[in-house]
């Protein structure tokens, strides 16, 4: 659902980072982001309200979506647009590596929370990621708003050349172009969705048989442990009662 949502959100708020400011369409995509995640900690269960719980997440995924498709753009163009000309495409690539970033902090929240007991983390545990979120929303969106404006951007407003629609002006001028950006980013979106949950998958398959492994090596040393008293209880014979008194 998240993935549906996208185009939709690169639609709408480039459409208010174009009229009104990059730096306004960046706060309302991480302001819209941060409730949904927030939102998502504090969903009620299935046992509470029946389906309007999963139909509450399916609405927050949504959410999240529409946020995320206008975050990447608009954070790549906020970057390009303020960076020297000269190295626009080294700084504007620190946009796509905060994607990776994300995945690590939240692999290693959820690898946190799931040291607590299996119970706890099914019944609360696994809300404290998405309600301690909030801590960097609020910190995101107090550094966006802090930012100035790019300078192409208040150029354009002061020459007047800003669009009134610029989503069916982007189209009508540039339809190559636009193919040939989703051409790319399918290509490079598509294999990374594809190879995470590999690698995830991987992981899983790996600490299993780890723990497959652990069992076996604890169940042959008892093996062994017993073994040994069998036999030394059948040299000690008589004696056995005495040596253990010992």
């Amino acid at each position: 659902m998240g993935f549906i949502a996208r185009p939709l959100g690169g639609v709408v708020f480039g459409h208010i980072g174009d009229r009104y400011g990059r730096r306004a369409s960046l706060v309302w995509t991480l302001l819209i982001m941060g409730f949904a995640t927030f939102g998502i900690g504090l969903l009620p269960t299935y046992d509470r309200v029946g389906l309007w719980a999963p139909a509450a997440l399916v609405a927050l995924r949504l959410l999240q979506g529409v946020a995320s498709g206008g975050e990447w753009g608009g954070g790549v163009l906020m970057i390009s647009e303020s960076a020297p000309p000269e190295k626009r495409g080294y700084y504007a690539a620190w946009s796509q590596l905060g994607v990776g970033g994300g995945f690590v902090l939240s692999s290693a929240a959820f690898l946190a929370v799931q040291a607590l007991p299996h119970e706890q983390f099914i019944s609360w545990g696994w809300r404290l990621p998405f309600l301690a979120s909030i801590l960097i929303f609020a910190i995101g969106v107090y550094i966006r708003r802090s930012l100035p404006e790019s300078r192409e951007f208040e150029s354009a407003e002061k020459a007047g050349t800003t669009s009134h629609m610029p989503v069916l002006e982007a189209i009508r001028r540039y339809p190559k172009e636009i193919l040939m950006a989703m051409g790319l980013h399918v290509a490079e979106n598509g294999g990374a969705r594809l190879h995470l949950p590999r690698v995830l998958a991987r992981l899983r398959q790996v600490r299993r048989h780890s723990q497959l492994d652990d069992a076996h090596r604890r169940h042959a040393c008892d093996g062994d442990r017993n073994g040994g008293d069998a036999r030394m209880g059948q040299a000690l014979g008589p004696h056995r009662s005495q040596a253990r008194l010992h």
